[in-house]
């Protein structure tokens, strides 16, 4: 019996009302080895190394996700993950050291594979995955950010970082150094019928809140959800890039056999808490 999620999904991008190049990225391959993976990726570094990078990162990441042989378990999936981003990494960052219009530039990334009715993930940047389950949504993925780094220190507050002037300094990025740390979740997320998983760059979550983004994902079918999400983004002034993957799971066929990590339950309760999902993602941060 085939454990595919049965899934619909959507994407949408729009390089914003400010910029004159849409630096943004975004993929959907449908039958890997490793089931259907989805990636977003936010380039950075000037006018030409930003859509470079992830360009780059973007075909790295599908070479990997195609020549992966078919895991055999499921921890397997998380590995093919983080070596298609280190690949992206070391490709990036060796073509910048050749040229020196595209030093310094790099990407964000996230990655999302499907399989066996499980989320696999990795994640370096500000581009963020979200999943609404219930009527609740939470980040599954944590920002690699300057201010980030400052809260958890207690230097500055959650309310600060959001207003704080390099709010979307990067502490990590592809491409950027030649070795790089990949966040890989090692646990893999139960999916439950009805879930939906929401990919975005930093252009929609530096305009729209997440309670909004809650409703429109949760009642509006994914197509509609992504152009109403990218509409409101350019409504509030469209400052930057704009990209958003949703991925709606309409059925597993054998969900009556899926047992979920003790913080799926409880976000499906309404209980879970943010040091909860980050107990989760932090295993592999």
């Amino acid at each position: 019996m085939s454990t595919q999620s049965d899934i619909t999904t959507a994407s949408a991008t729009d390089r914003g009302r400010e910029r004159a190049e849409n630096q943004d990225n975004l993929g959907f391959f449908e039958s890997t080895p490793l089931g259907p993976v989805w990636v977003i990726c936010d380039g950075m570094g000037g006018s030409v190394g930003g859509k470079f990078a992830s360009t780059m990162a973007m075909e790295k990441i599908r070479e990997v996700v195609y020549e992966a042989s078919c895991p055999e378990d499921e921890i397997k999936v998380g590995d093919v993950l983080r070596t298609a981003v280190e690949r992206a990494n070391r490709a990036i960052y060796a073509r910048a050291q050749e040229d020196t219009e595209l030093k310094g530039m790099g990407t964000t990334a996230v990655v999302l594979a499907i399989r066996a009715g499980c989320a696999h993930v990795a994640h370096v940047g500000d581009s963020r995955l979200y999943l609404i389950r219930e009527g609740q949504i939470c980040q599954l993925t944590k920002d690699h950010t300057l201010v980030r780094g400052l809260v958890e220190q207690g230097i500055i507050s959650a309310a600060q970082a959001k207003v704080h002037p390099q709010s979307h300094v990067l502490s990590k990025a592809v491409g950027v150094k030649e070795i790089l740390g990949v966040a890989v979740a090692e646990t893999p997320l139960k999916l439950h019928a009805g879930d939906r998983l929401l990919m975005c760059t930093d252009g929609l979550t530096s305009q729209i809140d997440d309670q909004t983004i809650l409703e429109l994902v949760s009642f509006l079918d994914p197509h509609e959800a992504c152009g109403k999400l990218i509409a409101l983004a350019n409504e509030k002034g469209g400052p930057d890039n704009v990209t958003v993957q949703i991925v709606r799971v309409n059925a597993l066929a054998d969900a009556s056999v899926q047992l979920c990590p003790w913080w799926a339950w409880s976000l499906a309760a309404g209980l879970v808490t943010t040091a909860a999902i980050a107990l989760w993602y932090h295993l592999s941060e």
